[in-house]
């Protein structure tokens, strides 16, 4: 049996009088030594591009909302896990990032990794800064609502969150609701309903043969006493047991 051409290396020939990690490296990189690893910062710096406007943009993974993202660290020590590319950029450059603060993007271009373009402020001030509040400020001036109504007096109210609510829409809006629940109660019944029906079917039964199951004797519905608490009387008072009773008669 072969064995691999590399000194050093006792394993068995794959192809070209090489074992098989001393080939792959061969096709890879031309050469059977490994080549050095780039650092952390080379491979970060491989991956921005310069633009125009002084951007460092990120070329790399991104996250939700355009964020970029970095993987540092190795596997064998377990510390290699993922990072947001412009906070480790503002880290390497700049300095440590507080706990309790965040990073708010001058420029407004997420994208961007340049420590020139990032400032570290708090979470409340990133919001106020943000992209929503300028999409925000138009409606704040509004002085009526969209159906002409206006935004102010006894017409005006908070929600929990501190939007401004308009009460005359408020108000259209659940009569609307309360009108739709009402036509769909008659299109098609509850469980209340179908409750009420086997109630009413066997109550009835019960009457016209023996009597009422509170004790009550009764030789038709119509001489049954009801008397207060009967369970009669309580199925009869559901809602639509009248109509059920005139269509068995």
């Amino acid at each position: 049996m072969k064995v691999c051409l590399v000194p050093t290396c006792n394993r068995l020939v794959k192809a070209r009088g090489y074992c098989s990690a001393h080939y792959q490296r061969l096709r890879k990189y031309g050469t059977i030594t490994q080549p050095a690893r780039p650092s952390v910062w080379d491979r970060f710096l491989s991956k921005i591009e310069v633009s125009t406007a002084g951007c460092w943009e990120w070329k790399g993974g991104h996250a939700g909302k355009g964020y970029g993202v970095f993987r540092v660290g190795t596997l064998k020590d377990g510390s290699r896990r993922q990072v947001y590319a412009h906070r480790f950029a503002y880290e390497q450059l700049k300095g440590p990032i507080l706990a309790a603060l965040t990073i708010d993007h001058l420029c407004r271009n997420h994208k961007c990794v340049n420590p020139a373009h990032l400032e570290v402020v708090t979470n409340a001030d990133n919001i106020r800064r943000g992209d929503r509040a300028a999409m925000g400020a138009p409606r704040r001036s509004q002085t009526t609502c969209k159906h002409g109504h206006p935004l102010c007096g006894d017409n005006l109210r908070f929600s929990r969150s501190g939007q401004r609510v308009c009460r005359s829409c408020h108000r259209e809006y659940v009569r609307k609701y309360q009108e739709r629940m009402h036509l769909q109660s008659y299109r098609r019944p509850g469980p209340p309903l179908a409750e009420a029906q086997a109630d009413v079917r066997a109550l009835a039964e019960a009457i016209n043969i023996q009597g009422c199951n509170c004790g009550a004797r009764a030789e038709s519905p119509n001489t049954h006493p009801h008397v207060i608490g009967c369970p009669t009387e309580k199925a009869l008072a559901r809602p639509g047991v009248e109509r059920l009773l005139a269509a068995k008669e």
